[in-house]
């Protein structure tokens, strides 16, 4: 698979792989699209609200945010599996987000 290669997941768990040119014009549309990419916004600062919020990232932090963003949250498993379950959690809320990517990209 080169660098431009894109795997895109179908219902029934197999996967089609995309070439390079169809790539680069699945993600246009992507960056092309305002509404979908106001809702991805949306969505990234739920899901950043949400992690800065919880107790367990706050304990983290321990009053050093700059410290807690430059390493912690990179390297630590704890803090990695709390933003993969505010992620997931977003996901789960936001379908229409899924939906939407669906139709841009036609699959």
């Amino acid at each position: 698979m080169n660098k431009l290669e894109m795997i895109i997941p179908k219902e029934n768990g197999k996967y089609t792989y995309i070439d390079d040119n169809t790539v680069i014009e699945k993600l246009d549309k992507i960056f092309i699209d305002k509404k979908y990419n106001k809702s991805c916004l949306k969505s990234a600062k739920n899901i950043l609200k949400q992690y800065l919020r919880d107790t367990r990232v706050r304990d983290l932090i321990e009053n050093n945010l700059p410290k807690f963003l430059k390493s912690t949250v990179e390297n630590n498993e704890e803090a990695l599996k709390i933003l993969d379950d505010k992620i997931s959690d977003e996901i789960q809320d936001e379908e229409s987000l899924e939906v939407d990517l669906k139709k841009l990209l036609e699959i």
